[in-house]
């Protein structure tokens, strides 16, 4: 009991701690004013003293679909020279993004990823397909969030900046989000439960690399968007819960027949059947 109480304590301690320094760098952006502005990817330099963590190569493919589909919904930012405070994937996707040459791009990727292209697995090969078929973005320079400090000259200011990047990301309205869905299924990916399949664009983690966010609270937020009241009595509400409930399996059963019987669904089909899926986990 001792030990789960001091676990508790500590727990607490690190909580206040990420929220004070939170607090600190809100401060901060709004007393030095942040502005907006348009940078060239060349411009923007490597954080002073590196990053405090590595790349993830995974990460970075995820960003560039998403990128590809939506457009960059957060800029990254920089201090008053070009170095770079918070939003590392993000340049990095984007600087993949930008090379036209999709072998040279694969290269970038799998340097990044530490890879050799003689050894890679089905997996990576799929993610290097991936990569290679997003069109490149024409760009002589990308938006930016600008803070009127040199990164060199107050290091604790910045690395404060980097630590607490996923925590600034500003809320988003339903609106916001159920547009940013929308233009993510139109550029073809799908959300369904368990893991995706091979070689298959899904949602819910494209939404969470876009907005900053955890799986868990993309998946909250996707549950939301269908708030609205409703309209059945209260003793008919189960009734439609169950009916909703046989009708999402029998999606599921009509898929896995097809894809057990490798029949080819009507694309139209599809698509109604994802938007009906979507609605219906939203409803639920």
């Amino acid at each position: 009991m001792a030990k789960r109480t001091i676990n508790r304590l500590i727990q607490s301690d690190a909580a206040a701690a990420g929220r004070a320094q939170a607090q600190q760098v809100v401060a901060w952006m709004e007393q030095e004013q942040a502005r907006r502005g348009m940078l060239p990817l060349s411009a923007i330099h490597p954080r002073p003293g590196g990053d405090t963590r590595s790349l993830k190569a995974s990460h970075v493919l995820n960003l560039a679909e998403s990128i590809a589909a939506v457009g960059l919904v957060e800029p990254p930012t920089v201090d008053q020279v070009g170095h770079l405070l918070a939003g590392a994937h993000r340049v990095a996707a984007l600087r993949l993004l930008a090379q036209s040459d999709v072998a040279a791009r694969a290269e970038s990727w799998l340097e990044l990823a530490r890879l050799d292209k003689s050894r890679l697995t089905a997996r990576q090969e799929i993610a290097v397909e991936r990569l290679k078929v997003l069109s490149p973005l024409e760009m002589e320079e990308v938006p930016v969030m600008i803070l009127p400090f040199n990164a060199v000259e107050d290091a604790a200011r910045a690395l404060a900046i980097e630590t607490s990047e996923n925590t600034q990301r500003r809320s988003y309205s339903k609106d916001e989000i159920l547009t940013l869905v929308q233009r993510l299924r139109a550029a073809g990916f799908v959300e369904r439960e368990g893991r995706p399949r091979t070689g298959e664009k899904a949602l819910r983690p494209a939404l969470s690399v876009v907005l900053g966010k955890s799986a868990n609270t993309v998946r909250r937020w996707l549950g939301a968007l269908d708030d609205g009241p409703k309209t059945c009595p209260n003793g008919q509400v189960s009734d439609v819960r169950e009916a909703e409930k046989k009708l999402l399996i029998a999606i599921k059963n009509y898929r896995k027949v097809i894809s057990e019987n490798t029949l080819e669904v009507d694309q139209e089909l599809k698509k109604c059947m994802e938007n009906l899926e979507f609605l219906l986990h939203a409803a639920g």
